[in-house]
């Protein structure tokens, strides 16, 4: 919302519920968005608690209470991954452990929201060519999966 920023989007990410499979063997694998409210959820701080988690059409929403939370994604994805309970987070950051089955997508079929990420420069002109470069060079990695 800050006027004097401009900005150029890079990507969009989708939002993937994820959780371990030990987790879900020990609790049970969710079937339906209103059962996420029963489950352990690793909430991020930045976020208002409690979270209602919607989906993208908006007909469905579950609020959800946190039983740990950390500051940030790779955090969150961390203790995921060690069993701690279900997270939500921009599919770039969890494809690669659900990939490997370290994570389980939990109701992948489920639309949430998506995020967009943007680089963004100070002022009302065109940013330096060496900021145009990179901006470039993001949008290419980010399609191509190269991170």
């Amino acid at each position: 919302g800050d006027s004097s920023l401009r900005a150029a989007p890079l990507a969009t990410f989708d939002v993937w519920c994820v959780a371990s499979p030990d987790y879900l063997r020990a609790h049970g694998t969710p079937k339906q968005l209103d059962a996420l409210a029963s489950h352990a959820w690793i909430a991020l701080t930045p976020i208002p608690h409690p979270w209602v988690l919607r989906s993208r059409d908006g007909k469905q929403s579950v609020r959800l209470q946190r039983s740990l939370s950390t500051s940030s994604t790779s955090g969150g994805r961390a203790l995921a991954v060690a069993g701690a309970g279900v997270f939500a987070a921009p599919s770039l950051v969890l494809e690669a452990d659900v990939a490997t089955g370290q994570l389980v997508r939990v109701l992948p079929n489920l639309k949430l929201p998506q995020v967009f990420l943007y680089a963004a420069w100070p002022g009302r002109h065109e940013p330096p060519m060496k900021t145009r470069v990179f901006i470039e060079l993001a949008k290419a990695r980010l399609r191509s999966g190269t991170r």
